[in-house]
Parts: C-alpha cells; sequence; structure tokens
C-alpha cells in the first residue's frame, strides 16, 4: 500500500480493475491537489469505463476520535473528481465513519452526478459496512484480502 502526508492510503490492483483508498485523518487543501492527481494517475492507468472504486473514510477522525468532514473547498474538489471519474468508473463504493459522512458523500455524489454508480455506507460495525460494499462492487471473492489490507494496523509506510 502507498501513502501521501501520512494519511492517504492507497492501492491499485490491475487484476480486479480495483483502485481503493483509505484516509485516516483530515485532508488539508494543500494536500488534496497531490491526492487527486495520484488517484487520476492510478484510475487512466485502468480499463476506462470498469473501474471499480473503494473508498475507506471510516478512520477519518480527529485527535478525539470525532468523524471529520470535509471542508466546502475540499468538498468542491471532490465533486470535481468524481465528475471527471463518471466516464472510468462502473461502481464506486464509500465506507463512511459516521452518519453524517455518509450523508456528506450522498449530497456531493448527488452534485457531481456520479449518484448512480456510488453508494456510500455507514454501519456501527465496520466489517458489515465493508462486507456491504464489496457485494455492491462484486468482488466478494476477494473481501479477505480487502479486509486485510484495509485494516489501519496493517498499513504499511513505505
Amino acid at each position: 500500500m502507498n501513502c501521501l502526508f501520512g494519511k492517504f492510503h492507497y492501492f491499485k490492483d490491475e487484476e480486479k480493475l480495483l483502485f481503493t483508498w483509505k484516509v485516516t485523518g483530515k485532508i488539508e487543501l494543500s494536500e488534496i491537489y497531490p491526492i487527486v492527481d495520484t488517484i487520476k494517475l492510478n484510475v487512466m492507468s485502468l480499463p476506462k469505463g470498469k473501474v471499480k472504486l473503494l473508498v475507506d473514510n471510516r478512520h477519518m477522525v480527529d485527535s478525539d476520535n470525532h468523524p471529520i468532514l470535509f471542508s466546502n473547498a475540499i468538498n468542491m474538489e471532490w465533486i470535481m473528481l468524481q465528475q471527471w471519474l463518471i466516464e472510468y468508473c462502473s461502481l464506486v463504493a464509500v465506507l463512511c465513519g459516521s452518519r453524517l459522512m455518509k450523508a456528506q458523500m450522498d449530497r456531493i455524489a448527488e452534485s457531481s452526478g456520479i449518484s448512480q454508480i456510488l453508494k456510500a455506507f455507514w454501519s456501527k460495525n465496520y466489517d458489515e459496512s465493508l462486507l456491504g460494499a464489496v457485494s455492491f462492487l462484486e468482488i466478494e471473492a476477494y473481501k479477505a484480502s480487502l479486509l486485510y489490507s484495509l485494516d489501519p494496523t496493517n498499513i504499511n509506510f513505505d
């Protein structure tokens, strides 16, 4: 797994046509541009219209372990990215750390026009939301390795 800024962890599986990322802290406006560039570079390397995205925002929390919501400026960047992603992705699943975060993800998806292929998941049980997302993405056979690789204790910071 690769990492930017110690809080944006990502990997690409060319065989599964899957690109996934996990956010483990607050993204600052100065960080969003290299993050968006990294997402685009990885997604563009996969077949257009067939990419599946799995976004894990469940660990996007502050120092008091409260879920972080994106600022308006960050929201605008995500909306523009999602508009760009529409022609590359077949399905997008977003794991959320709270009901409020899920509502924000739903609003961003509606604003960007990607809501037809994006589904946000929230549950008090993290495994339950992950299992819902992998089912939605139709990657059940991949569950065990995803559960392992998305576990924050297994993140490789190399």
